[in-house]
């Protein structure tokens, strides 16, 4: 599904149906621009350890296996949600900690199933370390699991897929949740 890369207000007025279809699909969606090519040699996977990127990351194995691609996971620690004071220090380490244990779990997983794997952990903010990691790990796919929030949950939290599948410069698959798809 192509997407338009609309932003700001025309994006908020009108809104962006590749973003609505990610969103409420109960299959993954593979979005891209309109001038980007197929060229995948490594997958990006951003982990966070949840189940949705569990998921998302079995898709990526089979198309790094389809590909003979290799996977890069990635896993960032939000540092606008830490703050700042004499506790935010042990937190951070605690979140790098949690962090790197997503992004170990992953290549493991990756490994067993005979795929090449690597990761890492950034702090920032979860969208824009993401797109940043598909340059610096020159990604040619993304695959992430979307968490399938909606309504005011999603409008305050924001959506990092969403973010993802409008500035990313490669092809992103999208993967809701398993209960979205027994639907």
């Amino acid at each position: 599904m192509g997407t338009h890369g609309r932003t700001g207000v025309e994006r908020f007025v009108v809104g962006s149906i590749a973003a609505q279809v990610v969103r409420h699909a109960p299959v993954p969606v593979l979005t891209t621009a309109a001038d980007v090519e197929w060229d995948v040699e490594t997958v990006l996977v951003p982990t966070d350890g949840s189940s949705y990127a569990e998921e998302a990351a079995d898709h990526a194995f089979d198309l790094a296996a389809r590909y003979d691609a290799t996977v890069h996971a990635v896993s960032v620690v939000d540092q606008d949600a830490v703050g700042f004071d004499v506790r935010s220090t042990r937190l951070t380490e605690a979140l790098r900690e949690q962090a790197q244990a997503a992004v170990d779990r992953l290549v493991a997983r990756a490994e067993e199933r005979a795929v090449v794997a690597s990761g890492t952990v950034v702090d920032g903010h979860a969208a824009t370390e993401i797109l940043e990691t598909v340059e610096t790990a020159d990604a040619g796919l993304v695959v992430l699991g979307t968490h399938g929030r909606s309504g005011v949950r999603r409008l305050l939290l924001g959506s990092v897929t969403e973010v993802v599948v409008r500035g990313a410069t490669v092809p992103v698959l999208s993967v809701p949740p398993t209960d979205r798809r027994e639907e």
